[in-house]
């Protein structure tokens, strides 16, 4: 075994190459950030130039192209992916996976919002067959309006070993409106994605009077399935819940 490889599509090995077989194809491509040492005036696709957004690597991704986007952690609030405006994931089968120690509660492979912004959903995912992996995403919107800090509305997803953390400011937790995951399957049967040993929730905020939800299901989204996954909440009141489900919010399962 010699040193590291750089193989043609960016992705580095010790021997073995980090990349998950069931996600590459013949045409992928792998792009990777850094929030502390990348810029966005790099490629991406070597990881010793890595980006330092992740919006920027998903704008360079292919829809159905099973490209990869690795979030390097540094072990620190300080690595910490920092968005100016709703991180929006449209791209098919494009898929994030965060580079950290794989723990299950507050990832360091994390996604938040940059100092004095403000926006009512953290991150969207649009986009179909995407697969989540290793990544934290806190919400700590904290102005009085609806807010979430992960909203579906895609269809057949993976989130695997991921943290969703929403109403991490107690003024935005406070709402009715409040979510950690929001599925929506826009009245037309969008759903079945897959959340495994997830943890989704906070327990460092009170969740207040309001009727939030950890998990809220919304205009038929059939099969979406949780599978070992942790809910977290804390409230000083009776009505805020773990899940919520809507008019014809859960279609069949």
């Amino acid at each position: 075994m010699g040193g590291f490889t750089n193989f043609p599509s960016g992705v580095m090995s010790l021997g073995i190459p980090v990349v998950p077989a069931n996600l590459f194809g013949r045409t992928s491509k792998a792009f990777f950030v850094d929030p502390v040492n990348g810029s966005d005036g790099n490629r991406g696709t070597d990881i010793r130039q890595p980006l330092s957004t992740l919006s920027q690597a998903h704008s360079l991704c292919t829809a159905g192209n099973n490209d990869v986007v690795y979030l390097i952690g540094n072990g620190l609030t300080s690595g910490t992916a920092r968005e100016t405006a709703t991180l929006t994931w449209s791209k098919d089968s494009t898929h994030l996976i965060g580079i950290c120690s794989g723990n299950h509660i507050a990832q360091r492979a994390r996604i938040s919002s940059a100092s004095g912004t403000t926006f009512a959903t953290m991150m969207t995912v649009s986009a179909d067959g995407c697969r989540f992996e290793n990544i934290h995403v806190f919400q700590d919107y904290n102005t009085a309006a609806t807010n979430a800090c992960l909203n579906v509305t895609g269809e057949r997803n993976a989130f695997v070993n991921c943290h969703f953390a929403g109403g991490g400011a107690a003024t935005g937790a406070d709402q009715a409106g409040m979510s950690s995951v929001y599925i929506d399957g826009d009245g037309a049967g969008r759903g079945e994605n897959y959340f495994g040993h997830c943890v989704i929730g906070l327990d460092t905020a009170n969740r207040g009077a309001a009727a939030s939800a950890e998990i809220v299901l919304a205009q038929q989204t059939p099969r979406n399935m949780f599978e070992n996954c942790i809910i977290l909440s804390k409230t000083d009141d009776t009505n805020p819940l773990m899940m919520k489900v809507g008019a014809s919010g859960m279609d069949r399962w």
